[in-house]
């Protein structure tokens, strides 16, 4: 009894051997493909005649075929060419392969930045002055009017609004890690 009981445990164990020797070998990665990052929106939480604050939503997409952390993002936001935010998500975000997440920030722009550099650059502007340079980026980004005697000015201005981000992204998976430049633009209404 016990020598068919021994032939059976060593035939059995011989063909699961066999079996798992058969099974196709899955490739290991060797080169980590950079995350696309994208501006997907840039939402007004806040518009005021002192601050104005916004809300910038990103969406990464893992092209990998498996997961990676992004252990940074930093972004700065401009309009017309004029820094209006800037910040990071510094708290590590799991991507699973093949898939895209939105991630989400905050920032604030007192409303004192932009006057303070129109005064301050080059030979400099007046206060009054750089209030009226100010009126037009400020409707664009959906503060409110912060000089009642400007009112007339104020209704003529645009909000059509074109926000760009750039910064950097960093991630990591399979022991392998990349850091990429990005530059993104969207264009919408306040």
């Amino acid at each position: 009894m016990r020598k068919p009981m021994l032939v059976l445990v060593v035939l059995l164990l011989s063909v699961s051997t066999l079996l798992f020797a058969c099974a196709p070998k899955e490739e290991v990665p060797t080169k980590i493909t950079p995350a696309g990052v994208n501006l997907e929106s840039v939402y007004k939480v806040f518009g005021g005649t002192e601050s104005v604050t916004h809300t910038p939503v990103f969406v990464i997409t893992n092209s990998n075929n498996f997961e990676v952390t992004v252990q940074t993002l930093d972004y700065r936001i401009s309009v017309d060419n004029e820094v209006i935010g800037a910040g990071q998500i510094p708290d590590p975000v799991y991507i699973p392969a093949n898939t895209t997440v939105k991630l989400t920030s905050c920032y604030t722009l007192p409303l004192s930045a932009p006057l303070g550099r129109r005064m301050m650059a080059g030979a400099g502007m007046t206060a009054g002055a750089a209030t009226a340079a100010t009126l037009p980026l400020w409707k664009m980004i959906g503060g409110a009017n912060p000089a009642a005697p400007l009112a007339a000015t104020w209704q003529n201005l645009t909000s059509q609004v074109t926000y760009k981000a750039e910064g950097t992204v960093s991630i990591s998976g399979l022991g392998m890690k990349t850091t990429t430049e990005y530059s993104r633009t969207v264009s919408l209404v306040s």
